[in-house]
């Protein structure tokens, strides 16, 4: 009887074994709409008074993490995120990237705020790939003339909470409308509010 219970034992524990059933890692293609890999220097000119606005590049962070949706957490999915800040003396930008289960889209986040502490920050997000076939608010624009420079491939974003701008506290402050990006070179355009916007100049790798 007892050796009959420690093969049922043994089967029993063999069969709850975690195991991993898919990998949903983010492609070279995806994130190359972050191309940056820590200590850059990304240079925009704004259109209004020609000011040179530079971001610095932090620590990309790369984490492979496992996800399940059965509670016994024994189908085991391995995704991957992906984030980066850019930041300068007035406000940061920020990209988080994350790969989905089966049939799901990578998700491609970003955010961006100003000055202003209590400054809610403009949101947005879309779906990777980009295609002609998606109905959400980013669409494919092809090439794209930026400070004399022909960029290929660009695709803009609208911004996704532009109503919280309404409020009074923040009335006549200008902030992103469209968010044009470029593969290997991230942001290359920004669309204000106040019809003003700014252009890539330069990165410093």
């Amino acid at each position: 009887m007892r050796i009959v219970f420690l093969i049922s034992l043994v089967l029993i524990l063999g069969s709850c074994t975690r195991k991993t059933v898919e990998e949903h890692l983010l492609t070279g293609e995806e994130k190359s709409l972050v191309p940056f890999q820590g200590g850059e220097t990304i240079n925009y000119i704004a259109s209004d008074n020609g000011n040179l606005i530079t971001y610095n590049a932090g620590t990309l962070n790369s984490t492979v993490f496992e996800y399940s949706t059965d509670h016994t957490y024994l189908d085991i999915w391995l995704l991957e995120l992906l984030s980066l800040e850019l930041n300068n003396e007035t406000g940061v930008m920020t990209f988080v990237m994350q790969s989905s289960g089966p049939n799901h889209p990578t998700e491609f986040r970003y955010s961006w705020t100003n000055e202003y502490d209590d400054f809610p920050g403009v949101f947005g997000s879309c779906w990777l790939p980009i295609d002609t076939t998606q109905t959400h608010t980013e669409r494919i624009i092809g090439d794209l003339v930026v400070g004399n420079k022909t960029y290929n491939n660009v695709f803009v974003t609208d911004v996704s909470f532009p109503s919280l701008y309404q409020d009074s506290i923040f009335e006549g402050l200008a902030y992103p409308l469209n968010f044009y990006f470029c593969p290997n070179y991230g942001v290359i355009k920004m669309d204000f509010s106040d019809s003003t916007f700014w252009e890539l100049e330069s990165i410093e790798w």
